[in-house]
């Protein structure tokens, strides 16, 4: 089985689980996983590393996962827990990506990545209103900080980039000036 396969059945099994209990519980599971892959994926810990190594019993890694995820809703505990059993456990990546791809199509959802410069802050609510304008749909904003942005903000829908960026603008203004310059 390919890793996106694997990634959709364990993905899908869980929203059907957290779809019995309604939209909260799906929020949840979403947050509950991101957090683990981020504490997961996080070099300076290398608990991936460790629960991925052949040497270390699994008892011992069952019993990490427990104390480290105590806090996490039960479902995504066990689907820790499941991972690790299964050798599986580098997978929960895929995972969250295949339940956030599910959530958008089963919810009708979008979810847009907002690049800043600095904190959305208020501008958060206005952009949210906007894109679900556009879309007609309901639109979930995560928010990256990009320092590398003079001002203005970048927004990823998909494969769709809409970049307001100063940069961008920049760059627009100089391609416009040299066409005009070179019909001159």
């Amino acid at each position: 089985m390919k890793l996106k396969e694997v990634a959709y059945s364990y993905a899908s099994a869980l929203w059907e689980l957290g779809a019995e209990e309604g939209r909260m519980r799906l929020d949840r599971l979403e947050e509950d996983l991101q957090y683990s892959w981020r504490v997961l994926s996080l070099s300076e810990f290398e608990l991936l590393r460790a629960l991925r190594h052949p040497l270390i019993p699994k008892r011992d890694k069952l019993m990490l996962v427990r104390e480290v995820f105590s806090e996490l809703d039960e479902l995504v505990r066990n689907l820790l827990l499941l991972l690790v059993e299964r050798g599986r456990v580098a997978y929960l990546g895929g995972i969250l990506e295949e339940f956030r791809r599910l959530r958008e199509e089963r919810e009708g959802l979008i979810r847009a990545v907002v690049f800043s410069p600095f904190p959305l802050g208020e501008l958060r609510g206005a952009i949210r209103g906007r894109l679900e304008e556009l879309t007609g749909k309901e639109v979930r904003l995560e928010e990256r900080l990009d320092r590398s942005l003079i001002g203005g903000v970048k927004i990823k829908m998909g494969d769709l980039v809409l970049d307001g960026s100063v940069r961008a603008k920049l760059e627009q203004l100089c391609e416009e000036l040299l066409l005009e310059e070179s019909g001159r």
